[in-house]
């Protein structure tokens, strides 16, 4: 949120400042950690805040459904999209019929000889599924207050130590 981040700027700055007392040199430790912090907060923070669900599919291809067949040298993949609107997704995977990782070697039919039907009809052969993880979109706000509440918290920690040091600096 807009003004948790706000917070966390201004106790950087009055941080970088109380402790480099140089204005410029502050002014890039802020930037550097507004920057950090706009990264770090969705990568690091956000995907630890709730377990995200699963949803298995089979991937079931046919001339009339949107695919994605790539063969990259030996490699073949193989996915479909994936419709959760609002969603944030997290992964998307392909699994074989034992549920392991989908990492064969493409199958000659699939090659520049082979048809696209007999492409198809091999890979369903398979009995592939695809494995999506999901953060769903009503958590959408119960994460911007988690992250707000971690902002807030980190700015009020930062703000003691500025305290602590600006009391110890007049005292002595």
């Amino acid at each position: 949120m807009v003004p948790a981040s706000a917070a966390g700027a201004v106790a950087a700055g009055v941080a970088a400042g109380l402790l480099l007392r140089r204005q410029v040199a502050a002014m890039a430790v802020v930037l550097a950690a507004v920057a950090a912090m706009q990264v770090l907060v969705p990568l690091a923070l956000r995907a630890h805040l709730a377990a995200p669900v699963q949803q298995q599919t089979a991937v079931v291809l046919a001339p009339d459904r949107p695919a994605v067949i790539r063969i990259e040298g030996e490699r073949l993949y193989v996915t479909t999209p994936v419709a959760l609107p609002g969603a944030w997704s997290v992964s998307v995977r392909t699994l074989d019929a034992d549920g392991r990782p989908f990492t064969p070697t493409a199958p000659e039919v699939c090659g520049p000889a082979g048809s696209t039907e007999r492409c198809m009809e091999t890979i369903n052969a398979m009995h592939l599924s695809q494995r999506t993880e999901y953060q769903p979109a009503d958590r959408y706000w119960t994460f911007q207050w988690a992250e707000a509440g971690v902002l807030v918290l980190l700015s009020a920690v930062v703000a003691a130590g500025c305290a602590v040091r600006l009391r110890r600096g007049v005292s002595a």
